[in-house]
């Protein structure tokens, strides 16, 4: 299983796959860059040429099993971390026949390469193991609709929107002070967190 860098690894991994295609073809000169969604939407394009790699959105992966994991010293860990990670591609140019070009090649690329190993996923990180050599990450076409891909854009436009986790705090109990009639307090059942007293 991938270390905490797995996501800034994903993205840099598929942003070397097209730079290193793109070497001794016409988009030789082109730029390949990971970029914040901010940068989508400001005053001036990231690029003068070349295709960004934006990280929108993260979901879990629920379709995945992903069981409690035993080291090498027998102590149990947590389940991993199953996430799918969404790229929004976009490719850049003054010239509308450029940039349709560069859409056409980067997609033939990216279908060319449905999976990405761990020597590609690591490449960025010298003697650094983030990801198992045994792990691998799938790459899938995923459109949008029209109506999709226009409220992405607007809502890119909107707030400069960064990428973002969630999370709930299930299960957080406050004790009543309300006395029963008796006079007793009602016997304390629940606790403050989610787990058991020491």
């Amino acid at each position: 299983m991938a270390t905490r860098l797995a996501i800034l690894a994903t993205a840099k991994a598929i942003r070397r796959l097209l730079a290193e295609a793109g070497a001794g073809t016409e988009f030789s000169g082109a730029e390949f860059k990971v970029i914040q969604a901010a940068e989508l939407t400001g005053a001036t394009p990231p690029l003068a040429e070349g295709i960004t790699i934006c990280l929108y959105q993260i979901t879990a992966n629920t379709q995945r099993n992903t069981p409690a994991h035993t080291g090498p010293t027998g102590a149990r860990s947590r389940p991993a971390l199953a996430l799918e990670l969404h790229f929004l591609i976009t490719p850049w140019s003054a010239s509308a026949d450029t940039q349709l070009s560069l859409l056409g090649w980067a997609m033939r690329v990216l279908d060319d390469t449905p999976s990405m190993d761990a020597n590609v996923l690591n490449a960025d990180f010298p003697g650094q193991a983030i990801f198992h050599l045994d792990e691998s990450v799938a790459l899938i076409f995923n459109p949008l609709s029209l109506p999709e891909l226009a409220a992405l854009w607007q809502g890119l436009a909107a707030a400069g929107t960064m990428p973002a986790i969630t999370y709930v705090a299930r299960l957080v109990s406050i004790e009543s002070d309300t006395v029963n009639a008796d006079g007793a307090a009602e016997p304390d059942s629940t606790w403050i967190t989610a787990g058991q007293p020491e």
